[in-house]
Parts: structure tokens; C-alpha cells; sequence
């Protein structure tokens, strides 16, 4: 039974001693939002999951392992469980070149039917980042045809301010550093240069792309995003199957050292959000992606904490 709607008050109390680490650091600072990100959890009726990569996983090791820190995937569908599925956030708009779009409201199918190198599909609104100093982008996605897309926050013209990838390659997280694209592939464990095996048609993806102000300073970003092979839909049984992969800008270690990558750019530049499908040449495959739901939810974990 699903419980009675209630308004009420939730105090988390950390003890310092188990805490074990400097608050100053901001890999304390992670650890401390993700301890009462799961005690939320809790106190919104879920209880401790047997998948070692979900934020209520009982033992934090693996949470850091994965660097979980909002609900993921297994996490969703406990909660979607009790009080029901969040609407889908619709799109304003679509545009398409040698392609086509079948609506603005997930579910919706992306496709390029005449690969070249201007071939797109895409449903986007003009809205920036949220005021808040935590946004966290979720796209539901099956690809039928696996060659290029992505759940973005886009910067004007200029590129992905930060936008994660589901190709026929890998998974990545790909921004701007300046003017300059990043692209890192998703890794299958923290710190190692292997990244996932490459996707595989029909088969459900979550794909979940976090931005945060570091110590709420709007200058200061940090990216996440995870790949989780499952769907919420209750009649999925491949869910808990396999956590991906991820990366973290703030403290992933790709040969460079931990963190050590190319700053992405302010908070504000972030312009518009979209999903689409491309390719780059008529030698491609035809990209088409079922998006099934979408989803953008904001919050302000540091600004309590920093």
C-alpha cells in the first residue's frame, strides 16, 4: 500500500566520529551529502537495497565506489513505487534535418532516416540552469539504432555545456572548457582508464547527468553522470542487472591525477536544454532512440552544508 500524502519535518543528526573525515574538503563535504541523501531516503519510506551501486545501499563504501550522491536508478523506482511516477518535463520545441521527431512530450522517438553530416533530430527548450546549486537531467532511453545521442545542457550556439552521450562506441560526458569540447568516456570503476563495453540495441539505458556548484560558488562546477542498464517501468526484470558506468569530474583520475581535468564553465552559461540524434557523415548508421521519459529535478544540498 502506498503511503498517505503528509507534511512533516525531518532532522538528520551525523556523528563526527563515524564521519571520520575534514569538512572542509569537498570529498567530505560529498560524503556528508550523500549520508543524508540516504537517510532522506529513509525517511521517505525506502528501506536498504540489495543493489551495491543504489544510494540506500547500506554500506557507503560502494556509494563512493560509484560516487552516488543522488538517487539513481534502483533508488527511482522505490520511490515511483511508493508515491507514484513524476510527469515527464516536456520540451518547448523540435527541429530536424533528414530526420524526424514523433512529438515534444516523452514518450517520443528521435531518428535520422538520410545519414550525413548535417542529419540531426532534436526537442529542446530555451531554459537555463535553475537558480539552485544542483540540477540532475534523467533520460529514459532504447536505442533501436545505435550511432549518436544525448541529453544536454547546451551553451547558445557554442556546444554542450554539458551533455552525456549513449553511442554506438561508449557512453561519455562531454562539455565545454572555454571554447574548447571535453569528452571523457564513462568508466566502469572509479579511477581505471576501461570504459564500459560499448551499448547494445533494444535494450533499456538510464542515463543520469548531474551539475553542482562546488561550495556553492556558481564559478566552481562539478559534473557527474551515470549509464545504468534497466528501465523504472515495474515490467523491466534487467533492473539492478548492471550499474554501467560513470565519471566525475571532481574527482575521477583518468592518468592525470584525481580531478585533474579542464574546468567546465560557469553555471550561467548554460542556456537551453535538449535530447537529440546525429551523425557525422553518409557512411553512418541511422541513429534512432525511443526516449520513453525525461526528466530535470533541482535542489540546494551544498548551501545547508558549505
Amino acid at each position: 500500500m502506498r503511503p498517505s500524502l503528509f507534511f512533516g519535518k525531518t532532522t538528520i543528526s551525523l556523528n563526527d566520529y563515524w564521519l571520520g573525515c575534514d569538512h572542509s574538503s569537498h570529498g567530505c563535504q560529498d560524503f556528508i551529502i550523500e549520508v543524508i541523501a540516504h537517510e532522506l531516503g529513509h525517511a521517505l519510506g525506502l528501506d536498504h537495497s540489495t543493489v551495491n551501486w543504489a544510494l540506500m545501499w547500506p554500506d557507503s563504501s560502494q556509494c563512493q565506489q560509484y560516487r552516488i550522491f543522488v538517487p539513481v536508478l534502483d533508488d527511482a523506482k522505490g520511490l515511483a513505487y511508493l508515491y507514484g511516477q513524476n510527469h515527464d518535463t516536456n520540451f518547448a520545441s523540435s527541429s530536424a534535418s533528414s530526420g524526424s521527431v514523433s512529438g515534444a512530450t516523452p514518450p517520443l522517438t528521435l531518428q535520422v532516416m538520410t545519414p550525413a553530416s548535417s542529419s540531426y533530430a532534436k526537442v529542446y527548450s530555451s531554459t537555463s540552469l535553475p537558480s539552485s546549486q544542483l540540477a540532475v537531467m534523467i533520460g529514459q532511453v532504447t536505442p533501436q539504432t545505435l550511432y549518436r545521442f544525448d541529453i544536454a545542457w547546451k551553451q547558445g550556439s557554442a556546444g554542450p555545456y554539458a551533455s552525456e552521450e549513449l553511442d554506438n562506441d561508449a557512453a561519455k560526458l562531454v562539455y565545454l572548457s572555454g571554447t574548447t569540447p571535453r569528452v571523457l568516456t564513462l568508466l566502469t570503476q572509479r579511477n581505471q582508464t576501461t570504459s564500459q563495453t560499448s551499448p547494445s540495441p533494444t535494450v533499456p539505458f538510464w542515463l543520469e547527468l548531474v551539475v553542482e556548484a562546488i561550495n556553492s560558488n556558481q564559478n566552481n562546477i562539478g559534473l557527474t553522470a551515470y549509464v545504468i542498464v534497466g528501465s523504472i517501468s515495474p515490467q523491466n526484470n534487467s533492473d539492478g542487472c548492471c550499474f554501467d558506468a560513470s565519471i566525475d569530474t571532481t574527482v575521477d583520475n583518468t592518468g592525470n591525477g584525481a580531478g585533474n581535468f579542464p574546468p567546465p564553465n560557469s553555471w550561467t552559461s548554460a542556456t537551453s536544454f535538449e535530447a537529440g540524434v546525429w551523425t557525422d557523415s553518409s557512411s553512418n548508421p541511422a541513429s534512432n532512440y525511443q526516449l520513453t521519459d525525461f526528466w530535470i529535478f533541482q535542489g540546494d544540498l551544498c548551501n545547508k552544508l558549505c
